[in-house]
């Protein structure tokens, strides 16, 4: 197998080059090139099929933008990593050819390890995919996560991490605590009381979800989406959310797989509003053709694209490094998996359920008249899917409706 090409650019204070002996130790099928110099970095990536890159400059936030930028025209394909003490100064306002993934500058090198390794299996599924690559190099808008995403996710590595120390980082993004807010009120948590407080909210929700949350927010925010209503998506998200839990949870999952459920029906149709971003007036069309019907969407993106928004979304939330379950279950979001296959593949039963409910209660809303989504299912689904149909409508008044 032949090893994944690895750039580490360190124009910082030299944490990057430490790490490296034990970076080579740790293996793991990755070969290191080390370069100080941007200028030799872009080099090599001109002339070489590097898989990652990683940097870092310190203190200059502003030379590790346009380095990226510089490597992303470059090399689109190529993961790009950032290493930085001030998460801030570098995602602040920045949705282009961005870093995908930050890390703090104090992380170990075996976090540095665990990412690359992520890292080169992504770009390692993007080589085997030409048409995923030729997508990449058409995509101007590529979001990185907002700084109170990398704050939050820093914070949680430390046992020392209290809740208040969570409700202070929250409380820094007004549009992510009132959206914390208003999840923890929504139908599925069915807390007898209004919660105001904001610890008792985050304590509600859970860390993967005020994750997912802090994600949505931020690009409902900086994705440039004209003609959008923008309450409109985060409201479709939360619903998808709210309904994929309570499915995962009647269909006798665990905690986590009901975590995950959530995460990922909030999250299901990012490959979307990023193919939304780069291509508003093919996309909106193609939403327009499709009026609604999940299944020719599909159709379309792959004859436009040949790549379809579960797989895209799933790409992207694995460049963010989002836990294994939530990716694929984004990426199977669109499948449905027969009940003997659902003890991996619960999530994204959950989340292809809920959609397609939602789907339904929409066509019987617009008195079409057409057939019920869940008709083609099999039958020995019928009777328990119409008992969560039956809930829906009190699940969707609770969060605020479809």
């Amino acid at each position: 197998m032949t090893e994944t090409p690895i750039l580490l650019l360190d124009k910082g204070q030299g944490g990057l080059s430490a790490h490296l002996s034990t970076l080579r130790t740790l293996g793991g099928g990755l070969d290191y090139l080390q370069v100080r110099d941007p200028r030799a970095a872009l080099d090599l990536l001109e002339h070489r099929n590097i898989g990652v890159v990683v940097a870092d400059f310190g203190d200059a936030a502003d030379d590790g933008i346009r380095f990226f930028q510089s490597a992303a025209v470059l090399r689109p394909a190529t993961v790009r990593i950032a290493i930085t003490a001030a998460l801030g100064d570098l995602t602040a306002g920045l949705t282009k050819r961005g870093p995908h993934q930050i890390l703090s500058a104090g992380c170990s090198a075996d976090q540095l390890h665990t990412v690359l390794r992520r890292c080169s299996a992504v770009w390692e599924r993007i080589r085997q995919r030409p048409e995923l690559a030729s997508l990449l190099t058409r995509l101007d808008v590529i979001p990185t996560p907002p700084a109170v995403y990398f704050d939050i996710r820093d914070a949680l590595e430390h046992e020392a991490t209290t809740l208040n120390g969570l409700v202070d980082l929250v409380q820094r993004d007004t549009a992510l605590a009132a959206k914390v807010l208003k999840v923890a009120n929504s139908g599925f948590f069915g807390s007898p009381r209004s919660i105001s407080d904001l610890a008792a909210a985050i304590r509600l929700v859970g860390v993967e979800l005020l994750l997912a949350l802090a994600l949505t927010s931020h690009l409902l925010q900086c994705l440039p989406l004209p003609g959008v209503q923008l309450d409109k998506l985060w409201m479709h998200g939360l619903a998808v959310s709210t309904l994929a839990r309570f499915i995962a949870a009647d269909e006798g999952s665990d905690h986590a797989g009901v975590e995950v459920a959530g995460v990922a029906g909030l999250l299901h149709d990012i490959g979307g509003l990023l193919l939304l971003a780069n291509f508003s007036a093919d996309y909106q069309g193609m939403l327009r053709v499709a009026a609604g019907d999940e299944l020719h969407l599909l159709e379309l993106e792959q004859q436009r694209f040949g790549v379809r928004h579960p797989e895209l979304g799933a790409l992207l939330l694995d460049l963010w490094n989002l836990p294994d379950d939530v990716v694929r279950a984004v990426d199977r979001h669109h499948v449905a998996v027969p009940r003997v296959q659902r003890p991996h593949g619960l999530p994204a039963y959950a989340v292809f359920m809920a959609e397609t409910l939602l789907q339904d209660l929409q066509v019987d809303a617009d008195g079409t008249g057409e057939d019920s989504a869940v008709s083609d299912l099999p039958s020995v689904d019928q009777e328990k899917i119409e008992s969560w149909r039956q809930r829906c409508p009190e699940l969707l008044s609770a969060c605020g409706g479809v």
